[in-house]
């Protein structure tokens, strides 16, 4: 799975944010999201559509207390956003630069 910049500014200031509290703890938190990411990667699980956007094409996976929303283009994954579960799916430009 490909991570878009604004994915990858959404899990680096996550992952900040936690190991300013706990820095063990911040390390299991990215276990669990790259793990979770991975299944969707692997074929394990498929998502499911963002219950707010209703587009097919966006679909989430949910690592409480975070969403992943990823889409696919041309059988490719693009991680597009992450954010805390009740935030709304696609905060900012998904920006499918890579």
């Amino acid at each position: 799975m490909k991570t878009t910049r604004g994915a990858r500014e959404d899990l680096l200031s996550i992952i900040a944010a936690a190991a300013a509290v706990d820095a063990a703890a911040a390390r299991r938190l990215l276990r669990r999201l790259k793990a979770a990411l991975q299944a969707v990667d692997d074929g394990e699980t498929p998502g499911r559509v963002v219950p707010e956007l209703g587009d097919a094409s966006l679909r989430e996976v949910v690592e409480a207390p975070y969403r992943m929303v990823f889409t696919d283009v041309g059988g490719r994954l693009y991680l597009l956003a992450v954010h805390e579960a009740g935030a709304k799916a696609l905060g900012h430009s998904s920006g499918m630069r890579g």
